[in-house]
């Protein structure tokens, strides 16, 4: 498999992201699809987004409550898990992240 697009791991993307997103509240979260995706690209996704959202806060002090940022990844439990994905039926995740 390929990694997410660079633009998706660029400042270009995740500064207004983030700002629309945390605004003064700090309350919102990002959910991305990230189905069929593998674990080290989703990894490096999560991780680059999380570092544009620690330097905006850094860069403009946002919200009140500058708590820690987070990401998961919410896929099927093991009792609905089909046990055999492929190319036309892709493991089904969403990357959720922020505060």
């Amino acid at each position: 498999g390929c990694g997410p697009p660079d633009l998706l791991l660029s400042a270009k993307f995740w500064s207004p992201a983030w700002k629309s997103v945390l605004g003064r509240q700090g309350a919102g979260l990002v959910a991305i699809n990230a189905i069929g995706a593998e674990e080290g690209p989703l990894l490096a996704l999560a991780a680059a987004a999380l570092a544009h959202a620690r330097a905006l806060n850094e860069e403009a002090a946002l919200g009140e409550g500058e708590g820690p940022m987070a990401a998961g990844v919410l896929e099927p439990c093991g009792a609905a898990d089909r046990g055999t994905w492929t190319g036309f039926v892709p493991r089904p995740s969403v990357l959720v992240l922020g505060p």
